[in-house]
Order: structure tokens, then sequence, then C-alpha cells
């Protein structure tokens, strides 16, 4: 049957049924002699061998899983359990007291930062499944002593293999625990000893100006160190999805290969993952940051719940219609509905599909980017107003503007 064949189109095979009384034209053959059957301590004794056999094969499979190599295949969380990650690492006791600026503040030089979190920085690799040697190349942090890393969720959106190499050279491969794509960021595991976990600062602490150094995978080469300052703290930055991320800009240098990588203050603290996707094209030194602030919930939420939590949800799929096509079209600018979850509240209001939403929350949706800012800034169980557009079968006479009410839902994919 072909695949996707509607159910009950498949072949069935006919044979000609057997005639009632067969014809017998020659004598029938002597019958055989009964075979005889096998003794019962002859089964018992094929029954255990064949038992042991199974148990061998299992054993021998346990132990290929497990063996030493540092490759182990991760098994997944099981769903309702909680999961508690500590991200609040604590400073660790540093030998060499000369990679001190100033031991009493804790701050360093700029070799003694990077001396401090290169055991955190790990290089991404990975693949897909057309690919034997890897196609992506990136960076990422350790967050945890159990192995939970940092990155960008465009880096492992499209991939089925992920690896990722130590600085101290040892390779384990990850799993892709999740990925947010409105805020690139991602959250790998691998399972390895003697891991060293970054310690997470804040934008709190930062000053524009302050010195800031970027650790990275960058173009390939691993464990690469730029250094540059604080150009703007909180910068708003779209991300590739077209959501507002909060980011830190810098003029450190930033290439293909730093994404998932630490932006780093003097204090040895990450306050900071690059990513190379928002560096300017047009501009030379302007690169962006996710501020640790905004990515840490974001973080927690992927290991403990599998999405983002407090994300609201309208319940709507929509075509826009941009105030341009709305005049060709004697329409209104909006969100030309094309379908309606029936799960979501906004199910319960008078809108139908091919109706327009022109306004939610008082503002005028004339571009995508309204709508985006709309939805930051509410939260699941908000309620909100908003203006619809109706247009009449055959001409404008029959179309009318009403207001409907809904309360937002929670997106949890």
């Amino acid at each position: 049957v072909p695949y996707g064949s509607a159910a009950g189109s498949g072949y069935r095979q006919y044979f000609p049924q057997e005639p009632q009384h067969a014809i017998v034209d020659d004598p029938p053959a002597p019958e055989a002699a009964p075979a005889k059957k096998p003794k019962t301590w002859v089964l018992v004794l094929l029954f255990v061998i064949l038992l042991a056999a199974v148990c061998s094969v299992m054993v021998l499979l346990a132990l290929s899983e497990n063996k030493d190599g540092g490759t182990t295949e991760l098994s997944e969380t099981p769903a309702g359990d909680s999961v508690s990650v500590n991200i609040s690492v604590e400073h660790r006791d540093v030998a060499d007291k000369s990679d001190y600026a100033d031991e009493g503040t804790g701050l360093f030089t700029i070799p003694g930062a990077v001396k401090y979190v290169m055991p955190s920085i790990v290089s991404v690799y990975g693949y897909t499944e057309t690919t034997v040697i890897s196609n992506v190349t990136a960076s990422g942090i350790i967050m945890s002593e159990d192995g939970y890393i940092i990155t960008n969720a465009h880096v492992v959106e499209d991939l089925t293999r992920v690896t990722v190499r130590l600085s101290d050279e040892r390779e384990f491969e990850a799993k892709i625990v999740g990925y947010d794509k409105n805020t690139d960021l991602a959250v790998l595991k691998i399972k390895a000893d003697d891991l060293v976990p970054a310690v997470l600062g804040s934008t709190e602490d930062l000053r524009q100006g302050d010195t800031v150094i970027s650790i990275g995978n960058s173009s390939g080469f691993n464990n690469t160190v730029t250094t540059g300052c604080v150009s703007y703290i909180d910068r708003d930055v779209n991300s590739y999805t077209g959501y507002p991320v909060k980011c830190i800009q810098t003029d450190a240098a930033l290439n293909a290969g730093v994404s998932g990588g630490a932006l780093i203050d003097c204090y040895g603290r990450v306050v900071g993952i690059t990513t190379s996707k928002y560096a300017a094209d047009s501009s030379d030194r302007i690169g962006f940051a996710i501020s640790i602030d905004f990515a840490a919930p974001v973080l927690e939420d992927i290991i403990e719940k599998g999405y983002v939590t407090g994300r609201p949800r309208i319940g709507i799929m929509y075509t826009f219609i941009s105030p341009e096509n709305a005049n060709e079209y004697d329409l209104r600018p909006g969100l030309l509905i094309r379908e309606i979850s029936k799960d979501c509240d906004i199910a319960n209001t008078e809108l139908k599909v091919d109706d327009i939403i022109t306004e939610i929350d008082g503002k005028v949706i004339n571009t995508e980017d309204v709508l985006k800012q709309i939805q930051s800034s509410h939260k699941p169980g908000d309620k909100v107003k908003a203006k619809v557009f109706r247009k009449g079968t055959f001409d404008e006479e029959g179309s009318r503007e009403f207001e409907i009410e809904f309360t937002f839902d929670e997106f949890k994919e």
C-alpha cells in the first residue's frame, strides 16, 4: 500500500475455493508411521539454553552502553519529575594570586579572568542525518556540575546529533534538552566527571565602558579570546524570529562560531551569551550577547518544564494584512484570521475565520512587530479587548466593526 493512503485501501489476495469433495484418481498412499514425540527433559534443556542465550545478549548490550569512553547516552527525564539546577555557582579559590588585579575585590587581570573561566567553555559540533563530518561549529557554557550546557537555539534546531569538546580536550555526546527559538537559547546535557560550571553575573554590575571578554569557538578556532568594552547595556535586539531580546552590545570581535559562547567581566563572571547571528553586517565591531539576567529564567524553564512559562498565546493562525494591501483590496490592516484554536479563550468570542483583528489593547496593528510587542507586554491570564473588522459578502455596506474581549492563554511549546 502506498505510504499515506487512506485506511482500508490495502491489497487483498483472493484464492480459488477448494472443491467440496476432491476427486481421487489413484488409491490413497499408505499412512506414515506416527512421529515420536520428544522427551520432556529435552524440551526443558532447549528452553534453558535459549533463556541463557537471551540473558547473555542483554548483559552484553548493557555493558556496551555503559562502557568507558565519555560518550554515554543520556536517558530522558521522566515526565512530571521536577528538575533542580543550581545556576548560582559560587566563586572558586584561585591558587595563583598573580591572576588578580585586586585580590580584595576579586578583580582579575584579563589573563586571570580568561584562565578562571576557560574550563567552563566548550566547543559545540553539530551533525545532521546526512553528514558524517560536523557541519555546525559553535560554542557553549557549562552551567552546572551535572552537565547542563548553555548555547543558542539557532545552533541546534536542525541537528540530529551534537558533540561537545571541553577545554581539556575531552569529547562527549550531548543530548539536546530543549531550545526556545524566540529567545535564541538552548540547553544541552552531557554526562561527565570533573565539570567546572561558570559563575554567572548580572548586567546590574556592569557600567557602560567596562572591559568585557569573549571566549568561544571563533571560526572553528576553539578557546579564542577577544576583548572589548560594554558599548551599551540592555539593548533591545530582535532575535532571528523577531522576538525582542535584552542584549549587551559590545565592540569585542564576535565571529562565526562564537554563538553560545561567553561574554565575561573582569571578575570572571558570565554576563552574556554571545551570538554572531545578531552582529551588524554593515558596521564594524558591533556585536551582541544575550543578557544573562534575561536568559537565566528561560534556561531554567527549558530544563524544568520543557517550554518557557509565562508566554501568552492568543490562539489564532493569521495572515498579516499590510496598510498597502488593505487599500488595494478594500480591507483593514491587521490580522486576517485563518484558524482559531478551540482550546483557547478567544474561541468563545464572536471572532470568525476571515475576520480581521485591527487593534489589541488599544494598539493599532499596522505591523507584525506591534503584535509581538503586545504579547511580550502581557502574561497568560491577562484580559484584553480587541477591535475586529468583518467585511460584507458583496460590498462595503455589509461590513461592520465590533469589539471582543478575550484572555491570553499560555503557550507551551
